[in-house]
């Protein structure tokens, strides 16, 4: 569907620039005949290759025009927004076989304006311009026309973004493994190993760094001797995740994201939801508090 969805955007969307380039980018993720795809904005960021602001105001250009929609009550697998693009649900790129429509395509702006000679056998369609009206086309020269930070801000910000992101990720994936029941808990450096495989895995198989996801990952450790082997099987050998495996259907309440100084894997346990610079649970989100409140 992807296919078909990247068509629609490359013919027929009004969009331009980044907003483009966003669009394009979920595009290529898009399934289903809800032409719908699940994107973060760090993914996006990467993609786009534009600073994080912009592809924010990006995405709310799109939605505003109708051409990018957020389909409610569900999110991705690490919590990403989940999008649809609607009026490329029923499009289909149309494969001719044969005749000019099957060449390559030209360019409708090419300037008409020519000098210098022909090269080339048969003489060459691509000549020079000359003049003041022509500005570089290369690198190398510029820093003649372009603003002097316009380049370099929104490539260093974006990247720096993503890093911190993976950075992230990352972390909590190997405390999250550090922090599995005994006899499958890892250490440090077992756990850094195992971590990227992890993240890549729960992310194709719908799972997310919780209660569930530990369940399944230490079930039946009976007649097993070597665990940390078997901990790495499990993980590259992860099944799909059950429709019940989101962030609503954990039984820890939702992660506020401020308790425990900050440390991610407070997202999937509870002991280090405990409130900034203390050891007292978290009054917004720790389990107790919670079942406090209900009673």
């Amino acid at each position: 569907m992807s296919l078909d969805a990247q068509d629609w955007v490359w013919n027929h969307s009004r969009s331009k620039g980044t907003a483009r380039l966003v669009l394009l980018a979920i595009a290529d993720k898009a399934y289903g005949k809800g032409c719908t795809a699940y994107a973060g904005t760090t993914m996006l960021v990467q993609r786009s290759n534009a600073a994080r602001s912009s592809v924010v105001a990006a995405v709310d250009k799109l939605i505003e025009s109708g051409e990018l929609a957020v389909v409610a009550g569900q999110q991705g697998p690490r919590g990403e927004t989940v999008y649809t693009l609607p009026k490329a649900r029923r499009h289909r790129r149309s494969t001719p076989e044969g005749g000019p429509e099957s060449g390559p395509v030209q360019n409708p702006d090419r300037s008409e304006n020519r000098t210098g000679t022909e090269s080339g056998p048969g003489g060459s369609e691509n000549r020079t311009g000359r003049g003041p009206d022509s500005g570089p086309h290369n690198g190398k020269n510029t820093n003649t026309y372009l603003p002097p930070t316009a380049v370099p801000d929104s490539t260093t910000s974006h990247e720096q973004a993503g890093r911190e992101q993976i950075d992230l990720d990352l972390t909590a994936a190997t405390e999250f493994l550090q922090n599995l029941p005994a006899p499958w808990s890892v250490g440090r450096v077992t756990a850094k190993a195992y971590a990227a495989q992890l993240l890549d895995t729960i992310a194709e198989q719908g799972w997310h760094l919780d209660e569930q996801l530990a369940a399944k990952l230490t079930e039946n450790p009976q007649g097993i001797n070597n665990h940390r082997s078997v901990l790495r099987i499990r993980i590259n050998d992860l099944p799909k995740a059950p429709e019940q495996a989101t962030p609503k259907g954990s039984s820890l309440p939702r992660w506020c994201g401020h308790c425990g100084d900050g440390n991610p894997a407070a997202e999937f346990n509870a002991k280090f939801r405990t409130a900034p610079s203390s050891k007292k649970p978290c009054p917004d989100c720790h389990p107790s508090t919670h079942a406090a409140d209900a009673a």
